[in-house]
C-alpha cells in the first residue's frame, strides 16, 4: 500500500506500507510534520508545518499479478527483485520505519514482506528469505 501525502494539489510526501495506518502515523513516517498547538497554526506555512484537515491522503494499491507468497527471493529474476524493491520500506517488529541498522522486516511491492536487514542504509535481503504476504495471515 502506498500513501501519497498532498497539500494543494502537490505531492508533499509519501510512505509505503503493508498494514493499515492511521492519517497521523501516515504523517509522521513520510517525514510530513502536523500542526499540533495554536503556536503551529499561526505559524503556518512558513513553520512547515501542515493542518491535517487540510491535506489530502491518496491510497495506492500497486498490486502484483503474481503470486510471490512463499517464493524464496534468491528465486526471483533481477526484473522482480527491482520491481518489488521499487517502494520497499524497512520496518521493526512493531511497524516503525528503520532508522538504524539492524535486522528488520521489508515491506515489499503490496501485500509482500520479507525478512531483511539494513546495513550502512542499504537493505539487504538473503537469497534463502521467504517472502510473505501478512494482509494474508
Amino acid at each position: 500500500m502506498r500513501y501519497i501525502i498532498k497539500f494543494g494539489g502537490e505531492e508533499i510526501g509519501a510512505v509505503t506500507t503493508n498494514r493499515s495506518m492511521t492519517d497521523e502515523e501516515i504523517c509522521e513516517m513520510a517525514g510530513v510534520e502536523l500542526a499540533i498547538t495554536e503556536e503551529d497554526f499561526a505559524g503556518m506555512p512558513e513553520n512547515g508545518k501542515y493542518d491535517l484537515r487540510e491535506l489530502e491522503i491518496v491510497e495506492e494499491a500497486e498490486q502484483s499479478n503474481k503470486d510471490y507468497d512463499g517464493a524464496r527471493w534468491g528465486d526471483l529474476t533481477e526484473e522482480e527483485q527491482k520491481k518489488m524493491l521499487k517502494s520497499a520500506n524497512a520496518v521493526d517488529g512493531d511497524g516503525n520505519e528503520m532508522h538504524d541498522d539492524g535486522e528488520c522486516i521489508i515491506d515489499l511491492l503490496h501485500p509482500y514482506s520479507v525478512a531483511g536487514r539494513v546495513q550502512d542504509g542499504e537493505i539487504i535481503i538473503s537469497d534463502d528469505a521467504v517472502i510473505y504476504n501478512p494482509v494474508a495471515e
